[in-house]
């Protein structure tokens, strides 16, 4: 007997305590099956999302209304509605973890990564001007020491229960946090605090990030290890790439506690609705509708993209099918422009640039491992043409902050 059956009716159960939002066309489920963060794909062409849950183990994520997708050995899920959309083949994907594992992009994946984790700094600091203004640092977004314990003695709404007996008193005195004086304000002490050092909060939800067209996962993987290096931050990492092999790739290197999902980023995406904090795009197609609707009110874009003279000196290389593509003059006013209309304000930006010297093997893995790869018969034929020589190359990208309104 096929078991798609028993997991049909099993879903169907769990999901009895449904809740259908008419106006965003999302449902909602309130059930013992743990969640993930994406939609299904197959409903959504019916017009609406339907949340998908983990099943079997974890290794099947499956909506109420019987639709399933397995998970790939590595890891990742294919919620890819369209069978068009070409991704980067594995000999460019091999081609780019060889280029970045040399360092050569070491600059712009830090600089990512900062402005990606910047986004918990200024919750921090939201958070505490509320506790300031409310005088005694409470916030529903955030737990300090004490939290816990209140929760235990059956605190309710934020309020400790009264204790009965003089036993009690002093326990719950013991318990209670104490308070550091803060100029003419008072907070409670979180998970550190030492002089001269700002106190470590603690989200007490994770920050969600997503990597649209994340590649083979390095920088999404520079993210991961930039936010365990900072301290106490909780992060959940999602990874999205219109390359099968490309999450294959991410999936194994970042493993089972990141979401992968084969995505066409430039298209709908299978997120809810105000269900992401940041989204990364490095030189990665996006749409930026899309991203407005999945990010949550004042949420995030970060876009690296490569400026007109990026590679300017590799352009020049030619044969066997090989062409070195350029980048318009205007790319960065239209993709700017692309975002205000989706509803984004530019909040920074920087630019980072440098001459690189590259060997043969740098040179052909850069040519290879872009757009210029689509265009070539192999990565032979792009050594053929590079012709065995070393180069200066000059690097030139650009790392924008968008910004929706809060």
């Amino acid at each position: 007997m096929s078991s798609a059956r028993p997991l049909r009716v099993a879903l169907v159960a769990a999901s009895s305590a449904r809740r259908d939002d008419s106006t965003t066309g999302t449902t909602r489920h309130a059930s013992s099956a743990r969640a993930t963060p994406w939609t299904c794909a197959t409903c959504v062409k019916a017009g609406f999302r339907e949340s998908l849950l983990f099943a079997r183990a974890d290794e099947t994520l499956a909506c109420a209304r019987g639709h399933a997708r397995d998970r790939a050995r590595s890891g990742y899920v294919h919620l890819c509605s369209s069978s068009k959309v070409r991704g980067d083949s594995r000999g460019q994907l091999r081609a780019r973890a060889r280029f970045l594992g040399r360092g050569r992009y070491a600059d712009v994946s830090a600089a990512v990564a900062e402005e990606v984790l910047r986004r918990i700094e200024d919750d921090v600091d939201d958070v505490g001007d509320a506790s300031i203004a409310n005088g005694d640092g409470s916030s529903g977004d955030l737990k300090t020491v004490g939290d816990d314990l209140d929760a235990c003695s059956g605190a309710e709404g934020g309020s400790r229960a009264t204790p009965s007996t003089p036993r009690a008193r002093r326990l719950a005195k013991k318990r209670r946090p104490r308070e550091v004086k803060s100029g003419h304000h008072e907070r409670p002490i979180t998970s550190r605090d030492t002089d001269g050092v700002r106190p470590t909060v603690t989200p007490s939800r994770a920050l969600r990030v997503g990597d649209f067209g994340c590649g083979e996962g390095y920088y999404a993987d520079v993210v991961r290890a930039m936010a365990r290096d900072g301290g106490a931050v909780n992060l959940e990492l999602l990874a999205m790439d219109a390359s099968k092999d490309a999450c294959d790739f991410t999936a194994r290197r970042l493993g089972r506690d990141v979401h992968v999902a084969v995505v066409d980023c430039s298209r709908s995406l299978p997120l809810e609705d105000a269900s992401l904090d940041v989204a990364m795009s490095v030189f990665a197609p996006r749409s930026p509708i899309e991203l407005a609707r999945v990010l949550r009110p004042g949420g995030r874009v970060v876009v690296a993209r490569a400026n007109s003279d990026h590679m300017s000196e590799l352009r020049e290389v030619r044969g066997d099918g090989v062409v070195v593509l350029g980048v318009e003059k205007d790319k960065g006013e239209r993709v700017d422009s692309a975002m205000r209309d989706a509803g984004f304000e530019i909040e920074s930006e920087r630019e980072i640039r440098q001459t690189m010297s590259l060997s043969e093997d740098d040179v052909v893995d850069l040519i290879f491992m872009g757009p210029s790869g689509h265009h070539a018969e192999s990565e032979d034929a792009v050594r053929r043409a590079v012709g065995g020589v070393t180069r200066e190359v000059t690097k030139s990208v650009v790392v924008t902050v968008y910004a929706l309104p809060k």
